[in-house]
C-alpha cells in the first residue's frame, strides 16, 4: 500500500504537470536549466504529490492482493478505508503549514492571510478561503460516518469503502471550488459561481466525478449480490 501508494500519488502529479517535466527533458532551456534532466519524473521532493492517484492506485493493488491470498477484500477495506480518510485529514495540516492548497479571496470572518503563497504574488497577505481546514473537516467527517456510524451498521461488505468514497469525492469536488492556487491542472476553466476564480473543471474535480459515480454504481451492485452480514462482524 505504502508503495503503490507513493507511485500512484507520484505519477497523477506528473500526468498533471507532464509539460513541465517534457520541457525539463527535453527542452531545458525553457525553464532556464543548462541541461535537461529526465530523472526528475522520480524525484518526488521537487514539485510533489496528488493525493488521488495514489488512492486509486493503492486500492487496486491492495484489493489485488487481498484477492490473491484469499482474503475477503470488501471486508477488510471497510476496516481500514475510514482510518485512510483520517490520514489525509492530518496530512491536511501539512498542506495548511506550508500554504498549500489555499482558497479564493473571501471577506468571512474565519477568512486567513498567508504571507509566503509561492507562486501567487497577487493572493499574499490577502484574506482566503483557509481551504486546507475544510479538507481536513470534510475527511474528518467522512472517517466519522465511515467508522463510527456506519461500519457497526451496514448490510454487506465493501458498503462502508464505497459510501466513504462517495462522500469524499463529493465533498472534495465542492471545496475545489473554492480553492484560489488557479494554476494547479485543469481540464478547462470556467468562472461560474463567486467568489471570482475558476470554479471547473479541475482535473481533481473530473476524479471525483468519476470516483463518485463508480462508488455508487458499486453499491448498486454488491446490495444486490452481497450476503447479509452477521450481527457483530466487521
Amino acid at each position: 500500500i505504502f508503495v503503490a501508494g507513493i507511485v500512484g500519488s507520484r505519477l497523477h502529479y506528473v500526468i498533471v504537470n507532464i509539460g513541465d517535466f517534457f520541457d525539463a527533458c527535453f527542452y531545458p532551456e525553457k525553464l532556464g536549466l543548462t541541461e535537461g534532466s529526465c530523472a526528475e519524473v522520480v524525484m518526488v521532493w521537487k514539485g510533489g504529490l496528488a493525493f488521488f492517484g495514489g488512492f486509486i492506485l493503492a486500492f487496486l493493488v491492495s484489493i489485488a492482493y487481498l484477492k490473491r491470498r484469499g482474503i475477503n477484500a470488501w471486508q477488510w477495506s471497510d476496516i481500514i478505508a475510514p482510518c485512510v480518510f483520517l490520514g489525509l485529514g492530518i496530512g491536511r495540516l501539512g498542506c495548511f503549514s506550508a500554504a498549500d492548497d489555499f482558497g479564493k479571496p473571501t471577506d468571512l470572518p474565519w477568512a486567513m492571510k498567508f504571507p509566503n503563497l509561492v507562486g501567487y504574488p497577487d493572493l499574499e497577505n490577502v484574506p482566503i478561503h483557509p481551504t486546507q481546514l475544510y479538507m481536513l473537516a470534510k475527511d474528518v467527517l467522512v472517517f466519522l460516518v465511515g467508522f463510527v456510524w456506519l461500519r457497526k451498521r451496514k448490510q454487506f461488505h465493501g458498503q462502508v469503502t464505497f459510501v466513504c468514497i462517495a462522500l469524499y469525492s463529493f465533498l472534495r469536488f465542492w471545496v475545489e471550488v473554492l480553492r484560489g492556487d488557479y494554476r494547479r491542472g485543469f481540464i478547462f476553466k470556467a468562472d461560474v459561481l463567486s467568489p471570482q476564480g475558476p470554479d471547473f473543471l479541475s482535473n481533481a474535480q473530473l476524479i471525483a466525478i468519476v470516483l463518485f459515480l463508480t462508488a455508487l454504481l458499486m453499491l448498486v451492485i454488491m446490495s444486490r449480490r452481497s450476503k447479509p452480514v452477521p450481527s457483530k462482524v466487521s
